[in-house]
């Protein structure tokens, strides 16, 4: 699952995300919808860790996204990637089951 927390970005003086929080559960459809310029391009970025965010958190699975940044920033590449790979399983478990492949389901 994905849980996003309460984060806020800026751009310059603006005020982008305010206390933005949701869950996309695996399995599901997570739709993000809405007009220009009201912040969804700047999500994707942070969840991508494009853009970092201010305040609040991002995980995946109970993990927090940022970890690999931090990881990689203290020099930590072989931790980085220990963790990458484990989101990456996870995110497999998730297609797998989508396309019917998975013998019990994920959840």
């Amino acid at each position: 699952m994905l849980k996003v927390s309460n984060i806020n970005q800026y751009y310059g003086g603006s005020h982008i995300l305010r206390d933005v929080s949701l869950q996309a559960h695996q399995g599901k459809v997570t739709v993000l919808l809405g007009r220009n310029g009201v912040g969804k391009t700047t999500l994707l970025k942070s969840l991508m860790g494009l853009v970092p965010i201010k305040t609040g958190t991002i995980e995946f699975d109970g993990k927090p996204l940022q970890a690999a940044q931090e990881l990689i920033k203290a020099g930590k590449f072989k931790e980085a990637l220990l963790l990458a790979k484990r989101l990456g399983d996870g995110m497999e478990k998730q297609d797998a089951y989508r396309s019917g492949q998975a013998k019990t389901a994920v959840t």
